[in-house]
Protein backbone atom coordinates (compact mmCIF):
# COMPACT_ATOMS: atom_id res chain seq x y z
CA UNK A 1 0.00 0.00 0.00
CA UNK A 2 0.68 3.08 -1.07
CA UNK A 3 1.87 5.69 1.99
CA UNK A 4 0.02 8.40 0.82
CA UNK A 5 -3.23 7.13 -0.07
CA UNK A 6 -5.75 8.35 2.20
CA UNK A 7 -6.96 5.18 3.61
CA UNK A 8 -3.26 4.78 5.22
CA UNK A 9 -3.42 8.37 6.44
CA UNK A 10 -6.54 8.73 8.03
CA UNK A 11 -7.58 5.42 9.22
CA UNK A 12 -4.16 2.91 9.15
CA UNK A 13 -1.49 5.46 10.49
CA UNK A 14 -3.42 6.43 13.61
CA UNK A 15 -4.54 3.36 14.24
CA UNK A 16 -0.87 2.15 14.40
CA UNK A 17 -0.11 5.15 16.08
CA UNK A 18 -3.41 4.63 19.01
CA UNK A 19 -1.94 0.93 19.66
CA UNK A 20 1.99 2.09 19.61
CA UNK A 21 0.84 5.01 22.54
CA UNK A 22 -1.08 1.57 24.55
CA UNK A 23 1.70 -0.29 24.23
CA UNK A 24 1.70 -2.78 21.44
CA UNK A 25 4.88 -3.53 19.72
CA UNK A 26 4.95 -2.67 15.91
CA UNK A 27 6.91 -4.18 12.83
CA UNK A 28 6.75 -2.39 9.70
CA UNK A 29 6.05 -5.56 7.44
CA UNK A 30 7.28 -5.84 3.85
CA UNK A 31 5.13 -7.50 0.92
CA UNK A 32 8.41 -9.89 -0.22
CA UNK A 33 10.07 -10.48 2.81
CA UNK A 34 8.13 -12.61 5.22
CA UNK A 35 10.67 -13.13 7.72
CA UNK A 36 10.31 -9.36 8.84
CA UNK A 37 6.50 -10.27 10.07
CA UNK A 38 8.11 -13.80 11.33
CA UNK A 39 5.89 -15.76 9.12
CA UNK A 40 6.43 -18.48 6.88
CA UNK A 41 3.71 -17.66 4.35
CA UNK A 42 0.75 -14.53 3.85
CA UNK A 43 -2.03 -16.94 4.85
CA UNK A 44 -0.47 -17.87 8.09
CA UNK A 45 -2.59 -15.85 10.95
CA UNK A 46 -1.10 -17.42 13.81
CA UNK A 47 2.33 -16.09 14.90
CA UNK A 48 3.34 -19.70 16.20
CA UNK A 49 6.65 -19.10 17.88
CA UNK A 50 5.39 -15.69 20.09
CA UNK A 51 2.46 -17.62 20.71
CA UNK A 52 4.27 -20.92 22.13
CA UNK A 53 6.37 -18.65 24.08
CA UNK A 54 3.16 -16.77 25.34
CA UNK A 55 1.45 -19.29 26.72
CA UNK A 56 4.18 -20.51 28.64
CA UNK A 57 4.73 -17.27 30.22
CA UNK A 58 1.23 -17.24 31.29
CA UNK A 59 0.69 -20.58 32.41
CA UNK A 60 2.12 -21.07 35.50
CA UNK A 61 1.65 -23.51 38.51
CA UNK A 62 0.63 -22.34 42.08
CA UNK A 63 4.74 -21.31 42.69
CA UNK A 64 4.53 -18.88 40.04
CA UNK A 65 6.66 -21.89 37.62
CA UNK A 66 6.13 -22.70 34.35
CA UNK A 67 4.68 -26.40 33.93
CA UNK A 68 3.51 -27.00 30.18
CA UNK A 69 6.13 -28.79 28.48
CA UNK A 70 7.29 -28.59 24.77
CA UNK A 71 5.17 -31.67 23.57
CA UNK A 72 1.79 -30.00 25.50
CA UNK A 73 2.24 -26.35 24.07
CA UNK A 74 2.68 -27.62 20.78
CA UNK A 75 -1.13 -29.43 21.44
CA UNK A 76 -2.80 -26.39 22.48
CA UNK A 77 -1.34 -24.61 19.90
CA UNK A 78 -2.51 -27.09 17.19
CA UNK A 79 -5.75 -26.97 18.93
CA UNK A 80 -6.68 -23.25 17.82
CA UNK A 81 -4.64 -23.61 14.11
CA UNK A 82 -7.23 -26.46 13.17
CA UNK A 83 -10.57 -26.02 14.43
CA UNK A 84 -12.86 -28.00 13.91
CA UNK A 85 -15.40 -25.79 11.54
CA UNK A 86 -17.00 -25.97 7.93
CA UNK A 87 -17.60 -22.59 7.84
CA UNK A 88 -15.47 -19.67 8.81
CA UNK A 89 -18.70 -17.82 10.99
CA UNK A 90 -18.45 -21.45 13.33
CA UNK A 91 -14.28 -21.42 12.76
CA UNK A 92 -14.35 -17.86 14.07
CA UNK A 93 -16.68 -18.88 17.14
CA UNK A 94 -14.52 -21.33 18.00
CA UNK A 95 -11.38 -19.57 17.97
CA UNK A 96 -13.00 -16.47 19.79
CA UNK A 97 -13.87 -19.46 22.46
CA UNK A 98 -10.50 -21.03 22.80
CA UNK A 99 -9.30 -17.36 23.12
CA UNK A 100 -11.70 -16.20 25.68
CA UNK A 101 -11.91 -19.55 27.76
CA UNK A 102 -8.70 -21.85 27.35
CA UNK A 103 -8.60 -25.27 26.96
CA UNK A 104 -8.23 -28.20 29.00
CA UNK A 105 -5.23 -31.00 28.61
CA UNK A 106 -4.31 -33.95 30.56
CA UNK A 107 -1.53 -32.69 33.05
CA UNK A 108 2.07 -34.93 34.28
CA UNK A 109 -0.11 -35.34 37.50
CA UNK A 110 -3.04 -37.15 35.48
CA UNK A 111 -5.52 -34.61 36.09
CA UNK A 112 -7.05 -32.04 33.58
CA UNK A 113 -5.76 -28.42 33.79
CA UNK A 114 -7.74 -25.38 31.38
CA UNK A 115 -4.41 -23.67 29.99
CA UNK A 116 -4.97 -20.00 28.62
CA UNK A 117 -4.12 -18.58 25.46
CA UNK A 118 -4.41 -14.68 27.26
CA UNK A 119 -4.14 -13.33 30.34
CA UNK A 120 -7.04 -11.11 31.37
CA UNK A 121 -5.91 -10.89 34.86
CA UNK A 122 -2.62 -9.96 34.19
CA UNK A 123 -2.66 -7.93 30.55
CA UNK A 124 1.05 -6.86 30.42
CA UNK A 125 2.10 -10.59 30.31
CA UNK A 126 0.71 -10.69 26.95
CA UNK A 127 2.66 -9.97 23.47
CA UNK A 128 0.58 -7.37 21.61
CA UNK A 129 2.13 -6.86 18.43
CA UNK A 130 0.52 -4.56 15.50
CA UNK A 131 2.05 -5.34 12.00
CA UNK A 132 1.32 -3.50 8.60
CA UNK A 133 2.72 -4.15 5.07
CA UNK A 134 3.65 -1.74 2.09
Amino acid sequence: MSKQTPEYIHVELPTIQQLSDMGWQHIEGHQFDLRVTERENFKQVLLIQRLKTVIKRINLDDNGNPWLDDTQVNAVVSQLERLAAPRLMEANKAATELLLSGTTILGKDGKQHTVHYIDFEHPENNDFLAINTE
